[in-house]
């Protein structure tokens, strides 16, 4: 999510470079909670991104949203369809 979240920031073109590091500094103060992927997990990643065609990066969203039984939000839309079950459009996170 970090980096998922920097990076967004960066390509918006809002932030200059000093602008950028204070976010992301700032982004390590909201507490979040960290959850590293283990064994099952990482199975999955490798099973979604042979069967659905995936990065291993993007099938391994998928797989922990599955394991944790929650929703996954993105904008990606070859995501969005193959995965209608568990992915969400950001769009719906809001209403």
């Amino acid at each position: 999510m970090f980096y998922e979240t920097l990076n967004a920031l960066r390509y918006s073109r809002i932030y200059d470079e000093k602008e950028l590091g204070l976010a992301a500094l700032a982004l390590s103060k909201y507490g979040f909670e960290v959850w590293e992927p283990r064994g099952e997990v990482y199975r999955e990643t490798a099973h979604l991104s042979l069967r659905h065609e995936l990065s291993v990066y993007d099938a391994s969203y998928i797989a922990l949203s599955i394991n944790l039984k929650l929703p996954f939000y993105t904008t990606d839309g070859e995501l969005l369809e193959k995965f209608p079950r568990v992915a969400r459009h950001v769009k719906s996170f809001a209403g």
